[in-house]
């Protein structure tokens, strides 16, 4: 992508991690898990940015 210029990166987060990054109660690698997808998305848009590529977090709602 870098080399082209062109592309998007998407990834798809849980609905629960859009209100506010809160933990709950006996489900600490579920949350992790969550948190860490916005931290990788928020940490790679920087990175790739200045090559045009933009990258997002997508909440879906209850499945």
């Amino acid at each position: 992508m870098i080399e082209q210029k062109l592309g998007h990166i998407n990834n798809i987060c849980s609905s629960s991690t859009r209100h506010g990054l809160k933990g709950e109660p006996y489900a600490p690698a579920y949350y992790a898990s969550k948190f860490g997808v916005v931290g990788l998305t928020e940490s790679l848009a920087q990175e790739v940015s200045s090559h045009g590529i933009p990258v997002q977090a997508i909440f879906l709602g209850l499945v």
